[in-house]
């Protein structure tokens, strides 16, 4: 009888959900290096290196007092061909969830309240680090997921407040990328510099499947201290959605309380509105500085408030700190079960609000922070990560 060799299955693909924990892995019952869980049982093995065909591995490495996990896994690609762009983040959220329960299920230990840190590779973001591999038909829609550029024109600009509002649409008249909320673009180059400008993302994901962003300026003035000069019409390369600051099931508490002065407003507005499009299931609460940081958004901001209980807006005397913000004004303002604190605004602002929270005894891994006069400087080294991926 002539035996023939078993050609490896080129259906699947790794998935690697890489996980950052706030102790020890042998305090959370973990044993370092890999071990292998099968499918249907409990068993389990030492094994260096390789995806599992069955089941998934778990890679733990310690990292001073905390702890680093890689959970890999072996995926139809198929799969992943099928996914609407509007439904990417949601699956891959689940697909980690359940992982986590597995875990918890073998190893008698409940790892979610450890997370500080979340990124996942799919084959999807995969294949764009290996094009020349991928599949054709995968690679595509990889690529329609996270674009290096898109086309979009100026459609109108909102000038009613200090900030002003663009409204940008695909030119080619299809679906613009989908976004998390929080996240921001890249505009340029225009009137000639070469230079593009970064803006936050300020309306519901839901606006992509119109072909259309909102944005608003992060900063006032371009390298060379002018303001940047948009006209309706006008047609811009625009990048993919950009940064890690939004809101992660698996990593954040339900409740979240959001600090931020009139540069990251628009960023919880863009949050806010895809709470009251029921894309996201969490409750926010923002407490600002001054009326003006809301005024550009007043009309959107009162229309949520309106229709979506999962929202507040809470002002908060006096201006923008430079050295700290009241405890006591913020502890009136924080819920009594478990939350996440989100900071976005310039890097005084989120100085500050670091130290109180120190103050408040809040654990650093429980806060976001997105300093916007930064965030030229991460864009630049963007490249760094593979598109997609959660930090």
């Amino acid at each position: 009888m002539t035996h023939r060799s078993k050609k490896p299955d080129d259906r699947l693909s790794e998935l690697t959900i890489r996980l950052t924990l706030d102790a020890p892995a042998e305090t959370l019952g973990l044993a370092d290096g890999y071990q292998r869980f099968f499918d249907g049982g409990a068993k389990q093995k030492k094994h260096r290196g390789g995806a599992a065909e069955s089941g998934f591995l778990l890679d733990c490495r310690a990292a001073g007092d905390a702890c680093l996990c890689e959970i890999r896994a072996a995926r139809d690609l198929r799969e992943w061909e099928k996914i609407p762009p509007a439904d990417y983040f949601r699956y891959t959220e689940a697909l980690a969830a359940g992982y986590l329960l597995r875990l918890r299920q073998r190893l008698k230990t409940d790892l979610r309240p450890h997370i500080t840190g979340v990124a996942v590779e799919t084959p999807l973001t995969a294949c764009l680090r290996r094009p020349e591999e991928a599949p054709p038909s995968l690679l595509r829609h990889a690529r329609k997921l996270f674009p290096e550029r898109q086309d979009m024109r100026v459609t109108a600009i909102n000038e009613s407040g200090s900030v002003p509002v663009l409204t940008l649409q695909k030119t080619d008249g299809f679906t613009a990328a989908w976004f998390r909320p929080g996240q921001y673009i890249l505009l340029g180059p225009q009137n000639g510099t070469g230079t593009a400008e970064p803006f936050l993302l300020c309306a519901s994901p839901a606006l992509t499947r119109e072909g259309k962003y909102e944005a608003a300026p992060l900063r006032q003035g371009g390298p060379d201290g002018a303001d940047p000069v948009y006209t309706v019409g006008e047609e811009l390369p625009v990048s993919a959605p950009l940064g890690d600051f939004y809101y992660d099931g698996l990593r954040d508490r339900r409740a979240v309380i959001g600090i931020t002065d009139r540069y990251g407003i628009a960023a919880f507005l863009s949050m806010a509105a895809s709470l009251r499009d029921g894309l996201e299931q969490f409750r926010l609460t923002v407490l600002y500085f001054s009326a003006e940081e809301v005024q550009p958004f007043a009309e959107e901001w009162e229309s949520i408030r309106r229709e979506c209980g999962r929202v507040r807006l809470i002002p908060l005397k006096g201006t923008v700190p430079e050295t700290a913000l009241d405890a006591a004004a913020l502890r009136q303002w924080l819920p009594h079960e478990a939350y996440s604190v989100f900071l976005c605004g310039e890097s005084s602002l989120c100085r500050a609000a670091l130290r109180t929270l120190d103050v408040l005894k809040l654990p650093r891994g429980a806060v976001r922070v997105c300093a916007v006069d930064r965030l030229p400087e991460a864009a630049a080294a963007r490249n760094d990560s593979p598109p997609g991926e959660r930090i």
